[in-house]
């Protein structure tokens, strides 16, 4: 019989900046975790609807992907995973409550996204397949750049 191997956690990353979108997808891959990028909300809401996510990773300061929207209906799905949302530092202030009213589990500064993607991610979509550990995520969510 033949042996079956585990799935990777699969991450989302939804971001219309196609360099900063593929240094994050290759980061990602190295560690371990198969990718999806889009560019497109819809596109988005598919590929959660289809397969089990560990995690999303979303640029919340691009206006055309609707975040808040988009977010609020990642969350309605089945089963909805975590979502790590990133944009310029000087806006979170702005963002941050209606950020967690639309579901977002934690909101990060760009730079922190950039320099501490791999222990974000760890903590958020552990490779075991263990549960979220967001607190623990947190205290690498710094919001100065």
């Amino acid at each position: 019989m033949a042996e079956t191997l585990p799935m990777k956690p699969r991450i989302l990353v939804i971001d219309e900046d196609l360099l900063f979108s593929v240094r994050v997808e290759t980061t990602l891959q190295k560690s371990g975790y198969d990718v999806y990028v889009t560019s497109s909300p819809e596109e988005a809401l598919e590929v959660a609807r289809e397969n089990p996510l560990s995690l999303v990773i979303f640029n919340y300061g691009r206006e055309a992907l609707k975040p808040m929207e988009t977010t609020t209906r990642l969350k309605a799905l089945y089963q909805p995973a975590p979502v790590l949302g990133f944009l310029s530092h000087k806006l979170i202030p702005g963002v941050r409550e209606a950020a967690r009213e639309a579901g977002c589990d934690l909101l990060v500064a760009n730079s922190a996204l950039v320099l501490r993607l791999a222990k974000l991610v760890e903590k958020l979509a552990p490779l075991d397949g263990s549960v979220s550990q967001i607190v623990e995520a947190e205290e690498f969510a710094d919001e100065e750049e």
